[in-house]
């Protein structure tokens, strides 16, 4: 199975992972024997060009140019529509020190599950306006999707490309919305990938009856109960805390002991 990693430069809202984190969790990776793909667009590409991903292919600027900047994250949807066998796509800032070998079995497998976030979507959704129409029915519950694949590649390829036709018919839209809800102290608009990537997707799943595991039993990651399941399974996801000054530090002990 192939480890999958994604990029894409010209976002809004948010900044490319740092060449330290792109670098080490590469590293993981390939130490434990498994090939690693870089999908991202050109400036990407030359951005990570010291990374040695044993694959990377580029996303054409035309594959990218009906998709609204403020979804930063939509390259991982981009990437996941273009995979013919079996992967795991990864975020960089996610560190896998162990691997659970069983995920390698999953029809579909995500990170954990974010109940805690449901009001905050229901919200998001109000203010978005729109959503597909197959997905009106089911709870917002987001999935963290700083893992996300399996072997039923086929269903998520479907899946995947479902929700960027819809986020590409209807640009103009979520541009406005986003434009105009910068200063909305109910909820952070810069979220918005999270709407789409890690609810409406999996109410896709569900909608098709798909099942899907997640990596992590925890549904709150900020809770001790969590912490100390990552730590026993090896795995760091670091999110916000990726802007401290202590991670930086982190990061470049971790990378001189290891000479990568």
């Amino acid at each position: 199975m192939k480890f999958v990693f994604s990029n894409w430069s010209s976002t809004l809202g948010h900044k490319t992972s740092s060449i330290k984190l792109a670098k080490i969790s590469n590293f993981l990776i390939q130490d434990k024997g498994f090939q690693t793909v870089l999908f991202a667009d050109k400036n990407s590409i030359d951005y990570f060009k010291d990374i040695p991903y044993n694959e990377i292919h580029e996303i054409e600027s035309h594959e990218m140019e009906n998709i609204p900047k403020c979804l930063w994250s939509m390259s991982k949807l981009v990437a996941i529509s273009k995979m013919s066998e079996p992967f795991l796509h990864i975020d960089f800032d996610l560190f896998l020190f162990k691997l659970n070998k069983s995920c390698l079995e999953k029809d579909i497998i995500c990170l954990h599950t974010e109940f805690y976030m449901e009001k905050a979507m229901e919200r998001l959704q109000k203010i978005m306006k729109i959503q597909p129409e197959q997905t009106l029915y089911f709870r917002y519950i987001s999935y963290n999707c700083g893992i996300i694949g399996g072997r039923n590649f086929e269903f998520l390829k479907k899946v995947s490309k479902k929700i960027l036709e819809y986020i590409s018919e209807n640009k103009s839209h979520i541009d406005e919305i986003y434009s105009k809800s910068l200063d909305n102290k109910i909820i952070t608009i810069q979220i918005i990938p999270v709407l789409v990537e890690q609810v409406w997707m999996f109410q896709l799943f569900k909608l098709y009856n798909q099942k899907f595991d997640t990596y992590l039993e925890a549904g709150d990651v900020s809770t001790y109960k969590a912490s100390m399941e990552m730590y026993e399974k090896g795995i760091i996801h670091f999110q916000h805390a990726k802007t401290f000054k202590n991670c930086d530090y982190l990061l470049d002990e971790f990378i001189k002991q290891f000479n990568i």
